[in-house]
């Protein structure tokens, strides 16, 4: 047995045996028996797991018109907040909203996939396109997405004709 430690096979079998009869791991095993000992002090404490928090990037959301015209169009019908559409987290009420306002910037406005991913969080090209090839696939094939694409689909076009 090598756990770091230098034991014999009789000494790492009746570790392991008190380790499973205590429900104890081994570290921590040997912590204990080692502040029995007198080897390390009562108060040490075993180096904590380090959890890294992730840092959500919050991007302003650009004074495009059509942008301004889309977006609470999208996040209403979605059920999203515009803040959120406009952030680096990569949830799926998220990421769908920025599919499907790619999808529209491209589509609708005319915008080519550079302008487009730059008015959308300063995403590449390439982002733009599988966007609109997500979209697009998801209300051919899914029938509560088409339900979403014509209810935003008319809405944009009532607002674009006042």
């Amino acid at each position: 047995m090598n756990n770091g430690f230098n034991l014999t096979e009789r000494q790492g079998k009746q570790l392991r045996e008190f380790t499973k009869k205590n429900r104890r791991g081994i570290s921590e095993t040997v912590r204990l028996a080692l502040m029995n000992y007198g080897a390390i002090s009562r108060d040490y404490e075993a180096p904590k797991k380090v959890v890294k928090k992730v840092k959500t990037t919050y991007y302003c959301i650009p004074n495009d018109e059509n942008v301004q015209l889309i977006l609470p169009i999208v996040c209403s019908v979605l059920g999203t907040h515009s803040k959120l559409v406009y952030c680096s987290r990569r949830r799926r009420a998220e990421a769908t909203a920025r599919h499907c306002l790619r999808y529209y910037l491209m589509n609708i406005c005319g915008y080519t996939s550079i302008k487009t991913g730059y008015l959308t969080n300063r995403s590449d090209h390439a982002t733009v396109l599988h966007s609109k090839t997500t979209w697009s696939n998801w209300t051919e094939t899914d029938p509560k997405i088409q339900r979403l694409d014509d209810r935003i689909r008319a809405k944009i076009n009532a607002a674009i004709t006042i």
